[in-house]
């Protein structure tokens, strides 16, 4: 999800807005967790979306990237488009994190 979380201080109040990811020029990703329990079920919804072509909706247009419908569809938007190959999300998220989740449901 986050190599490093930054809560921010009063310096960056303006920032403080619902699921904002920006990535400062250090390195150093920019993230609020006003909703900590959806940050992660949203992290796993992702992953599983690029890395499982099954668990794709079927709100696919043909002009999307495969990858960028399937997390649109995960999100229930479809304003959050961007195009993240297979893999994007593998390498930043810790299983610790997913022990939360819960799995009934198929997945």
């Amino acid at each position: 999800m986050c190599r490093t979380n930054h809560l921010g201080d009063a310096i960056l109040d303006f920032q403080r807005e619902q699921y904002l990811h920006r990535r400062k020029s250090d390195g150093i990703y920019i993230t609020n967790l006003t909703r900590p329990r959806e940050k992660p079920l949203l992290a796993a919804c992702a992953i599983a979306a690029t890395e499982n072509r099954s668990h794709r909706g079927h709100v696919v247009q043909e002009h999307w990237p495969a990858s960028c419908a399937d997390i649109c569809c995960c999100h229930r938007s479809h304003s959050c488009c961007w195009p993240l190959p297979p893999g994007t999300f593998a390498n930043q998220i810790q299983a610790r994190q997913l022990l939360g989740t819960k799995t009934s449901g198929g997945y």
